[in-house]
């Protein structure tokens, strides 16, 4: 039936008011009725269970793909060794542990029967003439004499090339001294034939030194012991396993708790979780493919600064440092978003934020030493990148004050 229309308006040809009525508006109506429609606790229980199950089947699966793949895992893995090539290709200077009867080099510089003997004689230091004149051939295996010869050498190989028919008419030279001088090398490589030379010309006074040739990063890799590449190759699949089942590992979670988040908490959850993925493997592969090899490189220019010959490395310690250090950046990467998420939640600020930075530098240090190897190179870099990140959220959570202030002058 049709209301008239002077029922339908008010006085002065306003409209009526309405009156008010029980029924409940349609979103509030939902609201309630999902409220009410709540899960027994049994019911949980069973979707736990299968969330539980759904995992571990995931797990397994990625875990026998992973051993299948170990080859392609552990070729991928050596990559950063590529750079450690280049540190070992770089001349090493002599120690004075390299010189195995100092008193029998030093007599010969002091009175030098050879052409060869007589050249290095007149390059010594005046420091190291001066002693030589003031002690018997007996008494010329000093400490100090020791350390100023050696400074010597490393000065005499780190300048032109020695070599001339003259100087080495009795001294019978290898075919890799004889190649090398062939191509006339230059830089790096002269510093190394020097020192091939001089080696070659006094053997039994210098010590050869051991460093590969041909550097092939599966021949660095060792394992000690029959067993160790079985348990090795377990923990690897382990690993490789549990990084290619986490996507289904967290969607699978996230079926099980997102039906008990508000709608606000699901606008957040999706977009944080998204970031944060991208975000991980990010600093994952930021770590892998710049910092990795440089960090490498330390390790073994350290290893010869300390005069330790690296000659090869465990291939479990190896990957427990490669992998460790990825872990620990990619997790490294995911500040920002937690600590803007706190921000848009409204439990952090900018203002706390900028209050909070002399106690993250103390955070930032403690967490390289956690979750980074032993060297001081990675943890120094984990800091570093933390605290950058850091510098970034607060940056981040001042626009989003901002604009959430002008929202509300707007409003």
């Amino acid at each position: 039936m049709r209301v008239p229309r002077a029922q339908r308006r008010g006085a002065f040809g306003k409209p009526a008011m309405a009156e008010p009525s029980d029924t409940p508006p349609p979103d509030q109506e939902l609201d309630e009725e999902a409220e009410l429609e709540t899960k027994p606790f049994l019911d949980h229980l069973e979707d736990l269970r299968w969330t539980l199950l759904k995992s571990l089947a995931a797990l397994f699966i990625t875990i026998s793909v992973a051993f299948y793949g170990l080859p392609w895992i552990m070729a991928a893995l050596v990559w950063p060794l590529n750079g450690v090539a280049e540190v070992l290709r770089e001349p090493v200077p002599f120690a004075t542990r390299d010189l195995r009867h100092a008193g029998d080099l030093a007599a010969k510089l002091k009175n030098p029967p050879d052409a060869l003997s007589q050249y290095l004689a007149d390059h010594l230091s005046k420091s190291t003439k001066n002693e030589l004149q003031a002690h018997n051939p007996a008494q010329l295996s000093t400490r100090a004499l020791r350390s100023d010869l050696t400074d010597d050498l490393n000065r005499i190989t780190g300048g032109e090339c020695i070599y001339t028919p003259e100087r080495f008419a009795n001294i019978k030279l290898s075919d890799e001294a004889l190649e090398w001088l062939q191509q006339k090398p230059g830089g790096n490589d002269r510093v190394r034939l020097n020192r091939l030379l001089l080696e070659e010309a006094f053997p039994s006074e210098l010590a050869k030194l051991k460093e590969p040739k041909d550097f092939d990063p599966g021949k660095f890799l060792n394992t000690i012991g029959p067993g160790e590449i079985f348990i090795f190759s377990i923990k690897l699949a382990l690993y490789a396993g549990s990084i290619l089942a986490l996507p289904f590992i967290l969607y699978f979670i996230g079926q099980f708790i997102l039906p008990a988040l508000t709608r606000r908490e699901k606008r957040y959850i999706w977009p944080a979780f998204t970031i944060g993925g991208g975000l991980f493997f990010l600093g994952a592969g930021f770590c892998f493919f710049w910092i990795m090899p440089r960090a490498l490189s330390v390790s073994i220019a350290w290893a010869r600064w300390m005069h330790v010959d690296v000659t090869f490395w465990r291939v479990g310690e190896y990957v427990s440092f490669v992998t460790g250090f990825m872990l620990g950046m990619g997790l490294a990467f995911e500040t920002p978003v937690v600590l803007l998420s706190l921000v848009k939640m409204g439990i952090l600020s900018h203002a706390g934020l900028k209050k909070g930075r002399r106690f993250w530098i103390v955070f930032s240090l403690v967490a390289g030493a956690l979750l980074t190897t032993p060297e001081v190179f990675t943890q120094l870099v984990m800091a570093v990148v933390l605290c950058a990140l850091y510098e970034l959220s607060v940056w981040g959570a001042w626009l989003i004050e901002r604009r959430e202030r002008k929202r509300e002058e707007a409003g």
